[in-house]
């Protein structure tokens, strides 16, 4: 394939949170870093799912979420086709 063709993608799921287990899903907030003993905060823009055991699952840059009819919650990511 040379440059100026088009690269297709699509959407693949790679995790499935069933709805009983989804306690809340908000930003992922905000993640703070030290550069020459100055602390830096960023606002981090992804998406999370907490989990009502308490665990984090933060939704990666090029993802998205897909609640279906049952309630049940589908991570996705954009991948080019052959991946």
């Amino acid at each position: 394939m040379n440059e100026h063709e088009a690269k297709a993608k699509q959407w693949k799921e790679i995790l499935m949170v069933p709805r009983y287990m989804v306690a809340s899903i908000s930003d992922a907030g905000t993640y703070e870093r030290w550069i020459d003993a100055k602390k830096f905060e960023s606002d981090d823009l992804r998406m999370s799912i907490i989990t009502k055991p308490g665990y984090e699952i933060l939704i990666p840059g090029n993802g998205r979420l897909v609640i279906d009819h049952d309630g049940d919650v589908h991570v996705e990511i954009l991948l080019d086709e052959n991946n």
